[in-house]
């Protein structure tokens, strides 16, 4: 079973990176194509009928330094987090997260643009991969949801760090680290209570 679950994973965080490092070869080198404009998260677009941005927008970056932190934060995800879903699992958080995200981004933040950037959808991971393990991997999890809520206070009264707003070169939609940590609480809690309800039950 062990075995089962860490090559799921990995398998999932080959596809994520495939999928992050296209959208970042199409940023740098096929945008004279429009191919960026077309897959970017864009307020306009998305109301048009152009829906493929509510998910592609969390796939394509700004530059090589933005896809990079992103990457690597995805791959320390997975090995902290990784057991809490199987492959599958993580591909359908994935594009729910993105989906959640882009509406709130749409409802609540009526003067947003543009977005690009899976840092949304990351923030939503730890929540979910946390949450979903809490009861397995108690110390952990609760030092993760920590964590995660101090960086979210500091991010809403203090903004973001100005070192990241340099290196990606555009202003960090912090907004989208909330939506995305909060949209990952309900499945995380619902993950949680099952496995609880089923040891419980397996101990009778």
């Amino acid at each position: 079973m062990k075995k089962r679950w860490v090559g799921n994973n990995w398998r999932l965080a080959l596809l994520m990176l495939v999928l992050v490092l296209a959208g970042l070869a199409a940023l740098q080198f096929v945008d004279s194509a429009g191919v960026l404009e077309t897959l970017q998260w864009q307020r306009v677009g998305i109301m048009s009928g152009a829906w493929w941005r509510v998910i592609s927008g969390h796939v394509v970056h700004l530059n090589t330094t933005h896809a990079a932190m992103n990457v690597s934060a995805f791959i320390l995800i997975m090995l902290l987090l990784g057991r809490a879903s199987d492959a599958v699992g993580w591909v359908a958080l994935w594009v729910g997260l993105s989906m959640a995200i882009s509406v709130s981004l749409l409802v609540f933040d009526p003067y947003l643009n543009f977005y690009a950037g899976a840092s949304g959808v990351l923030h939503g991971l730890v929540s979910f991969g946390a949450l979903a393990q809490l009861s397995e991997r108690r110390g952990e999890a609760v030092v993760l949801l920590i964590g995660l809520v101090l960086k979210l206070c500091w991010e809403h009264y203090y903004g973001a760090a100005s070192g990241t707003v340099v290196l990606i070169g555009a202003p960090v939609i912090v907004n989208a680290h909330l939506y995305g940590a909060m949209a990952g609480v309900v499945p995380g809690a619902f993950v949680a209570w099952r496995r609880r309800r089923d040891a419980r039950q397996i101990m009778r």
